[in-house]
């Protein structure tokens, strides 16, 4: 009778057991939820917003407040300039919803399996990195040229952040049972509490639910010189209430 050596049955044994820890593995941890779905791309999908936006203008020395209607539809796909799928994105205006909704600007939105790309004014954002996981972190504003824009600076540097992820957001409008929260900037320069002393304020937040896309955005910049004393910049506010 002819038997194994000692130590190629140990070998057998120990692969065999390593094989089968790595099958049960897999069977017990499954793929969790990437995150692609918190942003839909079919033809057709729109949503509503309530917008508000304050508006600090230095050279009146004044602070106004302007309200609208803005509704985002999902439009054609194409092919973008890095040879990946996109769809144009249609964003509507009115002042009150009794009024016809007019056009105001086209943008377009694509995604691979790593992240979800929006291109605005020819300004490209990464909105959301895949797979999502709490406290994730990246430079969502790489693409934009903020090194050689004045008027981009301020966009500069920003660290994206998942701070929240699959709980539940109330636009102030309508409750949303799971979101993801991203912190995008936080940033106080100078002492704002001083008048004799510059300062600024730059703040920026989105909130993405499940089939629906961005429920919520909020997005601060103002700058307070003291030759002029009066801050000059804005605060905007999206709070969606329909979506189809």
């Amino acid at each position: 009778m002819n038997f194994l050596p000692v130590k190629l049955i140990l070998l057998i044994t120990s692969v065999t057991l390593f094989l089968s820890a790595c099958q049960k593995q897999v069977i017990q941890n499954p793929p969790s939820n990437l995150g692609w779905d918190y942003q839909p791309l079919e033809k057709g999908h729109y949503i509503i917003y309530d917008v508000d936006s304050i508006i600090f203008d230095d050279f009146k020395k004044s602070v106004d407040t302007v309200r609208l209607e803005i509704k985002d539809e999902i439009g054609d796909e194409f092919i973008d300039d890095q040879g990946q799928s996109a769809f144009y994105v249609n964003r509507y205006v009115r002042k009150t919803s009794t009024e016809p909704w007019k056009m105001n600007l086209v943008y377009y939105i694509s995604k691979d399996p790593y992240k979800l790309l929006w291109t605005e004014n020819n300004l490209r954002y990464i909105k959301m990195v895949y797979p999502v996981k709490l406290n994730k972190k990246w430079f969502g504003n790489a693409y934009l040229a903020s090194q050689t824009n004045d008027e981009l600076r301020w966009l500069d540097g920003w660290e994206y952040r998942y701070t929240d992820v699959l709980v539940p957001f109330n636009t102030g409008i309508k409750e949303y049972d799971e979101t993801h929260i991203i912190d995008q900037a936080n940033v106080i320069e100078g002492s704002p509490d001083n008048p004799d002393a510059y300062s600024a304020r730059t703040y920026s937040r989105e909130v993405f639910a499940p089939n629906v896309g961005m429920v919520y955005r909020e997005v601060t910049r103002w700058e307070y010189q003291t030759t002029v004393q009066f801050r000059k910049g804005f605060t905007t506010i999206f709070k969606a209430k329909e979506n189809n």
